[in-house]
């Protein structure tokens, strides 16, 4: 039996382990012989799945002292429990999950990109070289993977996927963020996508997904947003603070062709995301253009079923239960557990 001590951010929820949660979930509920314990309560989106592992301080540190094989550290901006990593003391155990991102319109920054090269940079989505130089591993969900870093973006959740075969795709593009005030480009794709649809007599749904936030008494919204995609042909993504986005994963576990900016999430020469079914664009311009594309395709070789065994393809490689396989396969290899 692996067992695991994951210590959550201080105070909120994090997009970075709510999927890896979910895809402990995932291999338990498939037979993987794991058992884990939160640090107190914790805001999962899968509330009734978590709470029973929710475990109060003192008995989660004499846990992760004697118990635990191995330590998750969760991070996001300004929420580190380093006290609680401190009293266990085991940091050769200890994996570091960095969900943090650069906020507003910042990883768009060169000053900002430099300085988090130089290792000057100490504001939102900063590389933590103290943290890095004690734990085990470090992941993170933003660029730089600099010194042995890996890269760790979210992963499709369960609790995204609402298509079904027999769900037929009535409506032509979806575009829905839950704020467009950065990166600016959100609110200017959603115009011209809203023009091109009408110029074009296309079914689109346009809107916000304001509503729709970690705070898991409003999981009816995100169900609603959810059955949406899974009727699109199209959905569009755009990252917010980070170019990895919970857009670009809710899309793709819908079995939608996936319209987004220009992919930055994995290394440059990987191809991770190499799929038919995504078309990626620069700027407004190419934005445009790959509207006309797409809309050629869904006129003339457009069909559900052929989408059907890449989509498989994407739930295999990229679901919430691979993502906690490869953390658990490098913790592995690293000898840090024997799984």
């Amino acid at each position: 039996m692996l067992k695991i001590a994951i210590i959550p951010p201080t105070k909120n929820g994090d997009y970075l382990l709510d999927t890896v949660v979910d895809g402990l979930l995932d291999l338990i509920s498939n037979g993987f012989k794991i058992e884990f314990k939160i640090l107190n309560k914790y805001p999962s989106p899968n509330l009734s799945e978590v709470e029973k592992f929710f475990t109060k301080e003192e008995e989660f540190i004499d846990y992760g002292k004697k118990t635990a094989d191995v330590i998750f550290l969760c991070f996001r901006y300004k929420e580190l429990n380093h006290l609680v990593a401190d009293k266990i003391g085991r940091w050769d155990k200890t994996v570091f999950l960095d969900g943090s991102e650069y906020k507003h319109d910042n990883r768009f920054d060169f000053n900002i990109q430099s300085k988090v090269l130089e290792g000057k940079y100490d504001g939102p989505g900063a590389v933590d070289f103290l943290i890095k130089k004690k734990v085990a591993f470090y992941l993170r969900r933003e660029k730089p993977y600099l010194n042995g870093i890996l890269p760790i973006p979210f992963g499709i959740e369960r609790r995204f996927i609402k298509y079904e075969n027999h769900i037929q795709k009535d409506i032509d593009f979806v575009c829905m963020f839950g704020q467009d005030a950065y990166p600016i480009m959100r609110r200017y794709c959603t115009k011209i996508l809203k023009d091109f649809c009408e110029k074009n007599n296309l079914k689109y749904f346009i809107g916000t997904t304001k509503g729709f936030s970690h705070d898991i008494n409003k999981i009816a919204g995100r169900e609603e947003f959810y059955s949406i995609l899974a009727r699109a042909k199209v959905g569009v993504s755009v990252g917010g603070g980070g170019f990895d986005t919970l857009r670009f994963w809710e899309t793709l576990a819908n079995n939608c062709i996936l319209l987004t900016e220009r992919l930055d999430i994995y290394h440059p020469d990987s191809d991770r995301l190499n799929y038919k079914r995504i078309f990626q664009f620069n700027n407004l311009f190419d934005f445009n253009y790959q509207l006309e594309k797409i809309y050629k395709i869904l006129n003339t070789e457009y069909n559900q079923d052929d989408l059907h065994e890449e989509y498989k393809d994407i739930l295999i490689n990229h679901s919430s239960k691979s993502r906690a396989l490869e953390i658990l396969a490098e913790c592995n290899r690293l000898k840090i557990i024997d799984f």
